[in-house]
This record gives structure tokens, C-alpha cells and sequence, in this order.
């Protein structure tokens, strides 16, 4: 398709020229194309300089952090923005478990979850501002913390805090909450006076080591958090009471007193253990001790039995000695009362030693007059008591004389023996020295049971008194 364009010029000549159509659609299409184009950027333009953000808001939590870092400064100095004021923190300890009470150390060694709170006024920002966030975790190691130190620490040099890593919860108020467990060993001071029936009081005092009252200030904490029961029983001890109280010391080193958090933990044993494998065969082997005195004499093992007896007693008192701590005051009843009997088996076996030897004794003498007045009514027969009174009287009140004459003149006196018949009078005499070597063997055996009598009596009166002593000692 053709179109035709003409024109007139000057001088009248008349001029024609032809231009093809396609061109000029061709033309306006690619025309088109570019304004659209054009248009199109412009409006992404403005688009995005209406949805953009303010070039100063943070919007993740790792840029929160980089932020507040930046300008917290040197984590020694206190978070305090006037230096006047104390840092006021909140301690809480909750008691998970009791690992082991040393008694021989005077060491208890505890399983805890310590908290602490306080105001960081350098960690503060504004939520809305900052991408809805209103809460941080943080590194101990990133911020301020008290130096809280425990006074009765025996496990390490000059350590308050715990080795591990540990996070603080920080909130956009600037409070501080840092949870951490710990396992502390402690000193606490035993008092075996009633062992096996006893409770032990240990005492645990954190306090702040550098800063006094007009730096921070350190309360315990009092509410229903602080006293959570979380305490775990391990068979031995069972708590009886976990209590804690604030006080105030003044030092002579510092114008300032310091605050103080007692806890004053009570633990009681559990007995049930020691009573039947201490207590009870205590018993047993005193009455055992008292068993050795029926024993007769002939039966040949009196000695031994009392021995063994003491023995036994001595390994139960050295058991017990080996799990308390060698303090003076104040002294075990158990252990003195185990000691009380160890002196009284002692006795029982010097006393077994005499009872044979009494015995044994040779025939050809008798007791003295006043041993039998001294163990008269210990004997164990009448019959017997009234033979060995009749051999006495009889022996007092007559004597024997045969053939014998007595001459006497002036100051002098001769006596003079006259023999009738030689072997009538040593057959006489043969059979009055057997005689007499019976009754004195009867003799003396009768005092020495008797003698064994009295023996087991008197050790059994100590033995009842020891154990009175022990059962209101016990009671008080």
C-alpha cells in the first residue's frame, strides 16, 4: 500500500514523493513500548521508597545485640547510670539433692540451682522500635554480675562462679535473670552427740566479696518461687527444715557493712540402718558378756568365750569410730557407751582368769575365814552353804591332840610324844589328809562359783546403769 504526498514549492513546480505504511506502524509500536517501560519503573520506584524502613530500625535480634554491646562498655563497672545508687540483686537457691554428707571430713557436698536478678539500666531499648522484640539471651561473660561468694567454700581457691557456660535472660526493662546449677562443697561443723540418732545443721552464707551496702544491696528471695520443694531423698538423710535469712555484717577493713544470705540447712538420719547393724549387735554381745559367767568352769572355754566377746566388741566400737570425726567435744554416747563396755569384757576376762584360778586352787590350804563371811550368801545351795559353815565351826571350837603329854616346869616347857602303835596312826593319818584335801577342794570350788556369782552380778548391774545412762542421754 502506497500513499502519496504532494506539495507545492516556489516557482510553481509541483513535487511527488511515496513512503510505505508499515514503517510508520512499526515506528509508533516501538514508541509505545518505551514510554510504557518508562511508566512501569517509575511507579516500582515509588513503590518501594513507600514500603521501605527507616534506615535506624534493627530488625533481628542478632543486630539488638551488636547495638546494645557496642556501647555497654567494660562488664567490671556496675550497671548503674548514677553511681550514688546501690545495684539491688535477688538471690534465690532451691536444694535439688544431698550427694554426700562427709561426717570424717565435716564436708557436705549439695546439688543446687542458683538464680539471680537485678537491673541492667545499660540494656534497655524499645520494642517497638526494635522489631518487636522485648527479650534477650546473653553470655555471663557479655554483661555485669554479682560477685557473689560463698563463705564456707572449701572446694575451690577464691571461685564464686560456676565453670560451665551460662546464659542470662535479659528483658528490654533492663532486667537481668541468670539460672545456673551448681554443685557446692561446703564446710559444716558435725555434732555426733546422738549419732546414730542425730541431725546435722550445716550453714551456707553468700555474701557480695567487694562490694559493701552503698554498692549493691543482696536480699533473698521470698516468695513462692524460693521455696519450691525439689529436694530428692537419698535413703540416709531426709531435710527437716531449709530456711533463709539476710543479714548485715560490718567488717573493720570497709566504712560500709555487707549484706549477707544465710541458708541454714537441717538434715536428720535415717537410723534404721545403723540400729540394726550397730545398735542391736551391741546389745547382743553385752548380753552375751553376761552369758560367760554361767558358764562352769569345767567346761573348759569360759576364757575363750570372753575373749572372743571382746573382741567382737572392740571391731563394732573401732566401725563406729571410723565414721565419726576425731573431735573432743562433744563426745558420742554411743562411742562412750561402747567404750564403757570394752573396760567391762575387759573385767569379764580378768575375772574368768581369777574364777578358774579359785577353782583350781591347791587342796592342801582353805579359804580365809573372811572370803567365806564376804561370799556366804552367794552360794548357790543352801546345803552347801550350811556344810561349809559346820567345817568352820568345827574347825574353830576343836583340837585335835593324840598322845601327846605337857610337862611343864618354871619357864620352861617340853612336850613329849608317845607312840602306842606306828602303822595304826599312819594309816589314821593317811586317811585324815585325803579327807581334808576333799573338803578343801569342795571348799574352794564352792567359793569360787560363788565368786563367779557375784562377778556376773556386779557386771550386770554396770551393764543396766551403762545402758540407763545411754537411754536418757538419748531422751534429754
Amino acid at each position: 500500500m502506497i500513499s502519496t504526498i504532494r506539495w507545492h514549492a516556489t516557482g510553481g513546480r509541483k513535487m511527488e514523493k511515496m513512503i510505505p505504511l508499515n514503517e510508520i506502524l512499526s515506528s509508533c509500536l516501538v514508541f509505545a513500548c518505551l514510554v510504557s517501560w518508562h511508566l512501569g519503573t517509575v511507579q516500582a520506584s515509588d513503590k518501594n521508597m513507600t514500603t521501605a524502613a527507616p534506615p535506624n530500625t534493627i530488625a533481628t535480634e542478632k543486630e539488638l545485640v551488636e547495638k546494645l554491646m557496642s556501647s555497654y562498655g567494660d562488664t567490671s563497672v556496675r550497671p548503674v547510670r548514677n553511681h550514688s545508687q546501690p545495684v539491688v540483686v535477688f538471690f534465690r537457691m532451691l536444694l535439688y539433692e544431698l550427694i554426700k554428707l562427709d561426717e570424717t571430713r565435716q564436708i557436705v557436698n549439695i546439688r543446687t540451682n542458683m538464680r539471680l536478678q537485678w537491673v541492667d539500666e545499660y540494656l534497655q531499648w524499645d520494642p517497638e522500635e526494635n522489631g518487636g522484640i522485648y527479650n534477650l539471651t546473653l553470655k555471663m561473660h557479655q554483661v555485669w554480675r554479682p560477685d557473689i561468694f560463698l563463705d564456707e567454700d572449701v572446694d575451690r581457691d577464691f571461685i564464686s562462679l560456676p565453670e560451665a557456660e551460662t546464659f542470662v535472660i535479659v528483658q528490654h526493662t533492663g532486667a537481668m535473670d541468670w539460672l545456673f546449677p551448681a554443685v557446692t562443697t561446703s564446710a559444716c561443723k558435725m555434732n555426733i552427740e546422738y549419732y546414730p540418732f542425730d541431725s546435722q545443721l550445716c550453714v551456707l552464707t553468700f555474701y557480695p566479696w567487694t562490694l559493701d551496702e552503698s554498692k549493691m544491696r543482696l536480699f533473698a528471695k521470698n516468695d513462692e518461687d524460693a521455696f519450691q520443694a525439689r529436694y530428692v531423698k537419698n535413703g540416709i538423710w531426709s531435710l527437716v527444715s531449709f530456711t533463709a535469712t539476710n543479714r548485715s555484717i560490718k567488717y573493720l577493713c570497709c566504712p560500709y557493712p555487707n549484706d549477707h544470705i544465710e541458708y541454714r540447712l537441717t538434715f536428720l538420719r535415717e537410723s534404721g540402718f545403723f540400729l540394726t547393724n550397730v545398735v542391736v549387735p551391741a546389745i547382743f554381745l553385752t548380753a552375751l558378756m553376761l552369758v560367760g559367767f554361767w558358764l562352769h568352769p569345767d567346761s573348759g572355754e569360759k576364757v575363750t568365750f570372753t575373749v572372743t566377746n571382746l573382741l567382737a566388741l572392740t571391731l563394732f566400737q573401732q566401725l563406729v569410730a571410723d565414721k565419726m570425726p576425731p573431735i573432743g567435744e562433744p563426745r558420742s554416747i554411743l562411742v562412750t557407751c561402747f567404750f564403757m563396755l570394752i573396760i567391762l569384757s575387759g573385767c569379764a576376762v580378768f575375772l574368768s582368769v581369777l574364777v578358774l584360778r579359785l577353782y583350781h586352787h591347791d587342796t592342801n590350804t582353805r579359804p580365809p575365814r573372811w572370803v567365806i563371811k564376804l561370799i556366804m550368801p552367794w552360794f548357790s545351795r543352801s546345803g552347801a552353804r550350811g556344810y561349809i559353815r559346820k567345817i568352820y565351826i568345827i574347825e574353830k571350837e576343836s583340837k585335835v591332840t593324840t598322845n601327846e603329854e605337857v610337862l611343864t616346869n618354871g619357864n620352861t616347857a617340853t612336850t613329849i610324844l608317845t607312840t602306842t602303835d606306828v602303822k595304826k596312826d599312819e594309816v589314821r593319818r593317811l586317811a585324815f589328809d585325803s579327807e581334808s584335801k576333799d573338803v578343801n577342794q569342795f571348799v574352794w570350788r564352792q567359793v569360787a562359783l560363788a565368786f563367779d556369782s557375784l562377778c556376773g552380778t556386779v557386771l550386770c548391774c554396770a551393764m543396766l546403769g551403762n545402758f540407763m545412762f545411754a537411754l536418757i542421754s538419748f531422751l534429754k
